[in-house]
């Protein structure tokens, strides 16, 4: 049974969302791309610490295996209070642009 205050981590953040376009490649035919997933996500306050929980999160709700995964690219669907609020977006939208690169599932970088 989940206590209150578990409940509350588990809570997700009102009034922001993540579009995440996932985009992989091929394993027998590199350089030649599987459909991308596209779709949107909540987010809990724990994951907002650190761009690894970002990426973490993100990729728990991925269909393809983690190793034909290429490129993550998340939009943060939010008001200006909440890009004021956390450090971690601010950085991954102005400095990444929203991107994240992957060689054979792990991250560059």
């Amino acid at each position: 049974m989940l206590t209150k205050n578990m409940e509350e981590q588990l809570k997700a953040i009102e009034n922001l969302k993540i579009e995440v376009i996932a985009t992989y490649e091929n394993p027998n035919q590199p350089n030649e791309h599987i459909p991308q997933e596209i779709f949107q996500m909540k987010v809990i306050e724990d994951v907002l610490k650190s761009e690894k929980k970002i990426i973490e999160w993100v990729r728990l709700f991925i269909d393809q295996p983690r190793e034909n995964l290429v490129k993550l690219s998340l939009c943060f669907i939010c008001p200006e209070e909440i890009l004021e609020k956390y450090k971690t977006i601010r950085d991954i939208v102005f400095t990444k642009n929203g991107k994240f690169y992957f060689d054979r599932g792990t991250l560059n970088g």
